[in-house]
């Protein structure tokens, strides 16, 4: 039977209005986000919301029916029950329909803080209060990292109100140091200065640090250290706890002083870091983004600072080593003003003149007033030696156009390329000194570049060459003896050059090139190739070797070569005798002659040859007796094998064991015919033991010095003695050497600052270690490097040829495979992974025991790739 509908006029209807009303007010309450606590006027609580449950950590069971100031810390709780007691009594209003923001405490005993509004109601005739309670502690964050922001702007500010004030450079880190500790409320603040090795840094200002360490105390660059760490991130480098960072150790500086939290930035250079700005506290703190901004912002600041002074003495420097090159120069120096030349050209140039050393040539006049236009601004004590000039003044003012006829032609030639367009002119002239004597002079003009348009600074260069003209003079005379002399000697006279770049050069070769070696004595002059292209490789090789001992030792060549000469194909011998002698450049000379001693050779070639046919007998005899012995072995081996084949029972260990025979004698043999036929073919070193640890040294010697020079520090751990190993020493310095060049060429690919050439540049470190591990009877060889290592893709393959991580053109591809050749060769073992900061390569090679050679395992691949 349904339920009759009731009309909310009758009784039952207002029940039910009443019902549903407080049901929705009940719904209100209980889904709001603010706390809504009632309390009567005793300030005991009656209702407690759930947003008030969540806000304080207490269910409405545990507060209906306590005081309210449970909610409140002391003396938030006293004061609350004061304001609900004056307002009953006084009426008077401190809270009640006004509002407040006090600390509330949860539950858990953490106070926070609440926006508290409280109104008064009556129910039933009893006045009760209801308050509302709203969480602002994200609002007082805000407001509390809106003020640190301020604060902080305002710090970086000042900082940069001092560095353009001019004060020095350790009270600008002081303040700033100050200014961080202070802005972010942190008891430690430093910055580190990089030192010039690359391998510290020192504490070059600081508060909080313990006394004495300030100027003293340093802290390495290691990526393992936070300061080093630092130095290779891109980035504000953030630790929220030391003890637990697992990026780096914390270094003694810090936990010396219990350090937890830091903060740290790279103070950037031009071309290299100058350091790091960081700042510490013994607390656990989260530093936000801001604060990282800020430090970055302060870190800018003393860089643009530093970088100014740098530049400003680098000026000042500049400024001084001109002046003190241009006082103490033995060159002449002269500082014109051509500007009102340049004019007068200008004006030549618009009234359609082109050619300005034909017209010059044409006008000596116009030329003769342009160069009198021309002002000497300053001249060095080299140009008064050289005019043995009394002084400065008396130089400056004399007439030096008008003073001779030979500064007509010069000042014809330099302005004439000056007008020209030409950077730079060089002119020989006569002149006359002082004192009246003739001199000859040799000057270099040039303006520079900022004046380019004016002509208002011309620099020139003078340098009296009158004893030279006079020696070039006596020398072409002593040339042209010299030349008749070689023409009419017998084969070739010749002068070579081993310059220090080692190129060789021919100064001189007589006529008689033409005969001997079918080639224009001017083709060797202007290309030494020509020599060599008609010199079998034999004996080019032996040729270029005999030079380079020569040219190191200064001992005298005495070679007997072939030749081809060019177009002939027909093959003669000369005899070349040269002694050397070391030029003041550190160049080689040699003067020498080259005869032909064809028909001697030919004669000495029948007799050799008579020689062996009387020897062929004994060689053939010795050479069936060496072969025959291995060739039956090789025999027997193989029809004891057919043998069991036929009668179907072959043993499988046993046939390899005598295939081991056969590939032996084989090998045998192949060694008897290679020293037969040596004079055809070189055989390749054997294997040798050898002392890896000594050969790795040298390896690293032999780069260390370009290494240092590109920024890349290499540094090795290797025992004083290793046991040895079997293999070829060259071999494996080349593998070495291969290895330490690919870790080079990572860490210069990679975009870290260099340092200027004041500093030696530091950006990147190779390792190199050695372990002689007994228990296993190998040794390990690593390499590491922090060139960001090897990209996954790759890494897999490494060690296949024709791979390579180098850009297009910069790499073959074939030297891993080649290292992989090798060490396998050796019984070894390569092996390549990343680290944190870059790539390391591992290599095991077994040791040789006691010495006694073991056999030799063939390479698993079918091909040796040689470099």
């Amino acid at each position: 039977m349904a339920q009759a509908k009731k009309n909310p006029k009758t009784k039952g209807g207002a029940e039910v209005a009443s019902t549903t009303s407080k049901a929705y007010l009940r719904a209100v309450i209980d889904t709001v986000i603010d706390g809504i606590i009632t309390i009567d006027e005793g300030g005991i609580v009656q209702t407690f919301n759930p947003a008030a449950e969540r806000m304080f950590g207490y269910s409405a069971s545990e507060v209906v029916g306590r005081s309210v100031n449970m909610l409140m810390p002391e003396p938030h709780h006293g004061e609350h029950d004061g304001y609900i007691g004056r307002y009953l009594k006084t009426g008077e209003a401190k809270i009640i329909g006004i509002g407040r923001e006090v600390e509330a405490r949860r539950k858990d005993g953490r106070t926070f803080p609440i926006a508290l509004a409280v109104s008064e109601m009556q129910v039933r005739g009893e006045r009760m209060f209801t308050t509302i309670v709203r969480d602002i502690t994200e609002r007082r964050r805000a407001e509390e990292e809106l003020h640190a922001r301020a604060r902080q702007q305002a710090a970086v500010a000042q900082l940069g109100h001092k560095a353009l004030s001019g004060v020095s450079m350790p009270v600008l880190m002081d303040e700033a140091v100050n200014l961080v500790g202070q802005t972010l409320n942190v008891e430690f603040c430093k910055v580190l200065e990089l030192l010039p090795d690359g391998d510290a840094l020192l504490l070059r200002a600081g508060v909080g640090w313990k006394k004495g360490l300030v100027g003293k105390a340093t802290v390495p660059t290691a990526a393992e250290s936070q300061a080093g760490y630092t130095l290779l991130s891109s980035g504000p480098v953030v630790v929220e706890d030391l003890r637990t960072e697992t990026r780096f150790s914390g270094p003694p500086l810090l936990k010396d002083h219990d350090v937890v939290s830091g903060l740290s930035v790279m103070i950037h250079g031009q071309k290299q870091p100058f350091g790091v700005l960081g700042a510490h506290t013994t607390r656990h703190r989260r530093f936000t983004p801001d604060d990282a901004n800020f430090v970055q912002a302060v870190a800018n600041v003393l860089a643009d600072a530093i970088e100014r002074r740098r530049a400003e003495d680098a000026l000042r420097e500049s400024e001084q080593r001109h002046r003190e090159l241009f006082e103490l120069s033995p060159i002449g120096i002269w500082e014109e003003d051509y500007s009102a030349a340049k004019r007068a050209i200008d004006q030549l140039r618009s009234r359609g003149v082109r050619d300005f050393r034909r017209y010059f040539h044409e006008h000596p006049r116009v030329l003769h007033k342009i160069a009198q236009a021309i002002k000497v601004i300053d001249v060095n004590p080299a140009v008064l030696d050289i005019y043995r000039a009394p002084d400065k003044e008396t130089f400056v003012q004399w007439d030096h156009p008008a003073r001779t006829d030979s500064w007509t032609s010069f000042y014809e030639q330099e302005l004439a390329a000056l007008a020209a367009g030409e950077g730079r002119v060089v002119v020989e002239h006569p002149d006359k000194a002082f004192d009246g004597s003739d001199i000859v002079i040799r000057s270099i003009t040039h303006i520079e570049a900022a004046y380019k348009d004016s002509w208002a600074r011309v620099v020139s260069t003078g340098e009296d060459i009158t004893e030279r003209k006079r020696a070039e003079d006596a020398m072409r005379e002593s040339e042209e003896r010299f030349r008749s002399l070689a023409t009419n000697l017998p084969g070739t006279v010749f002068q070579r050059r081993l310059t220090s770049e080692g190129r060789l050069v021919f100064a001189y070769v007589s006529s008689g090139a033409r005969e001997l070696y079918g080639v224009e004595p001017e083709d060797m002059l202007a290309d030494p190739s020509v020599f060599l292209d008609i010199l079998p490789a034999e004996d080019r090789d032996r040729y270029l070797a005999a030079l380079q001992h020569s040219a190191r030792t200064l001992s005298p060549m005495d070679l007997e070569l072939r030749v081809v000469p060019a177009g002939s194909g027909a093959t003669r011998w000369m005899r070349t005798i040269s002694r050397p002698s070391r030029g003041e450049s550190g160049e080689v000379v040699w003067g020498g002659v080259a005869i032909d001693i064809t028909e001697q050779k030919q004669v000495e070639a029948q007799l050799i040859q008579a020689s062996k046919l009387s020897a062929l007998g004994v060689l053939a005899a010795n050479l069936a007796h060496e072969l025959n012995q291995p060739l039956n072995n090789i025999r027997m081996a193989a029809d004891s094998c057919l043998i069991l084949i036929e009668e179907g029972d072959a043993d499988p260990d046993y046939q390899e064991e005598q295939l081991a025979v056969i590939s032996g004698q084989t090998q045998r043999m192949a060694d008897i015919i290679d020293h037969v036929l040596i004079f055809s073919r070189k055989d390749e070193a054997e294997s040798e033991l050898f002392n890896p640890a000594a050969t790795v040294r040298n390896a690293v010697r032999l780069v260390k010095d370009e290494m240092r020079l590109d920024g890349v520090r290499i540094s090795a751990k290797l025992p004083r003695s290793c046991r040895p190993v079997l293999g070829h020493r060259v071999q494996l310095e080349q593998v070495m050497v291969n290895l330490f060049t690919n870790a080079k060429d990572a860490i210069l690919a990679r975009p870290v600052p260099a340092r200027d050439g004041s500093r030696r540049k530091q950006r990147g470190r190779i390792t190199v270690n050695l372990v002689d591990d007994t228990a296993r009877d190998r040794v390990l060889i690593t390499v590491s490097d922090t060139g960001g290592g090897i990209p996954k893709d790759v890494i897999d393959h490494l060690f296949e040829p024709f791979v390579t991580t180098k850009e297009g053109g910069k790499g073959t591809g074939l030297g891993l495979s080649v290292a992989y050749g090798i060490v396998t060769d050796m019984d070894g073992r390569i092996e390549a992974r990343n680290t944190a900061v870059g790539a390391e390569f591992l290599i095991t090679l077994p040791v040789a025991g006691d010495g006694r050679s073991k056999t030799k395992k063939r390479s698993v691949r079918p091909e040796k790739i040689k470099s």
